[in-house]
């Protein structure tokens, strides 16, 4: 539930680059931004040293869309790809749209195949910018 609207899984769609991933399951991406807090030398905190941002993004598909990515990247293999953009809309039409746009370097494609389950292809990678949720970045760096 966001805001009182309850969404389910059918009202969650993916985008790659090569088109809309109708077979997405188990979308998982997060972004954090730690921080360190300074203490004097009695031991009081005095401040915060703000860190880098990092995020992760996993996800598992069709191995047949899959293939179409995999395809896409010949000239350089799926591992060697320039970062892509994801876009994860959630919303079905009678819900409020949500729309989150992350850029992801592919850093993992690990198989694995189960006896009596359809073949599945996961991408695991790095976030590497600073996502959008729903049109708000997630932090605005300071100049």
């Amino acid at each position: 539930m966001i805001n009182g609207i309850v969404y389910d899984y059918e009202s969650i769609k993916v985008m790659l680059p090569t088109g809309h991933i109708t077979t997405a399951e188990d979308v998982k991406y997060n972004w954090k931004r730690d921080v360190d807090v300074l203490n004097d030398k009695n031991g009081s905190p005095r401040g915060i040293v703000r860190k880098g941002g990092e995020g992760d993004f996993e996800m598992d598909m069709s191995l047949d869309q899959f293939e179409t990515l995999n395809k896409s990247a010949a000239a350089t293999g799926i591992l060697g790809m320039a970062p892509i953009p994801v876009i994860i809309t959630i919303g079905d039409g009678e819900s409020p749209r949500i729309t989150d746009k992350i850029e992801v370097k592919i850093t993992e494609a690990p198989r694995e195949w189960k006896k009596d389950s359809e073949l599945r292809m996961s991408l695991k990678g790095k976030i590497t910018a600073v996502p959008v949720f729903n049109g708000v970045p997630a932090y605005v760096p300071k100049v």
